[in-house]
């Protein structure tokens, strides 16, 4: 999944993305190495790998010089703010086999409100 800025993609694919999220588990080492270069090296601000094997979520972030600096886990019960939408975070849910269960948390501009 990858979440860029809203346009019309009827004619190509988006060049850009602020968060991308692979869900992995034998494909684990390849989504830490190959893809997480390769996404920090095109800007993406954000790079979720939920990983099913130890059932984890781990955020990268921090892009210097096209790579990652920060990787950070989350485990059931905690809560990701993402960096490009400082009004949404999602708390961990549940992770598994080939699921991840995240809670979305919007907070309005008036009052918080949970989808």
């Amino acid at each position: 999944m990858a979440i860029g800025p809203e346009a019309d993609y009827d004619d190509e694919h988006p060049s850009t993305a602020l968060l991308i999220i692979e869900v992995a588990e034998r494909s684990l080492a390849k989504d830490r190495g190959v893809k997480a270069e390769m996404y920090a090296r095109n800007g993406a601000t954000e790079y979720w790998v939920a990983n099913a094997v130890d059932n984890i979520i781990e955020v990268h972030t921090d892009i210097l010089n096209g790579s990652y600096t920060r990787v950070r886990p989350y485990t059931k019960g905690e809560s990701i703010d993402l960096q490009s939408f400082a009004e949404v975070s999602l708390q961990v849910k549940r992770t598994a086999r080939k699921t991840v269960v995240l809670r979305v948390r919007a907070h309005c501009r008036w009052r918080s409100c949970e989808h």
